[in-house]
């Protein structure tokens, strides 16, 4: 399901041209030589085969922990890694936390970014294909797309899940 709008959208801002920069440092510590070379081929395999890859971290030490390791940025596309692979992090805890106990029906709670200055998305389709999908699910839509409406909403119930419409950098 692709919600995003196919057109050119702003320029990197200086505080995201400091996160790509790191982004590309990160890269270049992990994902190089032969370990890039690896990571290539089961890409490209994954993708022959139409299944997934994903990027299983299991950092060692409170430091590394602590490492946005999203901000990677994928040498071979030069975007940010996690926009196309999943990066999941493995913390291995001693005390693990137990999961939450989940009461039904699972509650989704969706906001649409609706900026101005921009082309606008296909919300109503998102929605409707949400709505669709989730049938067994209850599906909140704020009526607006500011932090106050999203504060108030978050404040008001128990959500589990919060899908956000949003235009994404092409």
């Amino acid at each position: 399901m692709k919600s995003y709008s196919l057109n050119i959208v702003r320029g990197a801002s200086a505080p995201e041209q400091s996160v790509r920069e790191f982004g590309k440092l990160l890269a270049g510590t992990i994902l190089r030589d032969q370990i890039f070379t690896q990571f290539d081929r089961c890409r490209i395999r994954a993708g022959e085969q139409g299944k997934s890859l994903r990027v299983l971290l299991r950092p060692d030490g409170p430091q590394v922990s602590r490492i946005p390791w999203e901000y990677m940025v994928d040498p071979a596309r030069h975007d940010y890694l996690a926009l196309r692979v999943p990066v999941v992090r493995d913390l291995r805890l001693m005390n693990p936390i137990s999961p939450m106990p989940l009461a039904l029906p699972l509650r989704v709670l969706g906001v649409s970014a609706l900026p101005e200055d921009l082309p606008p998305l296909e919300a109503q389709q998102e929605r409707d294909r949400i709505v669709q999908v989730l049938q067994k699910v209850e599906v909140h839509w704020l009526p607006g797309d500011r932090y106050k409406d999203l504060e108030r909403a978050l404040s008001s119930g128990t959500w589990h899940v919060l899908h956000c419409v949003c235009p994404a950098k092409r």
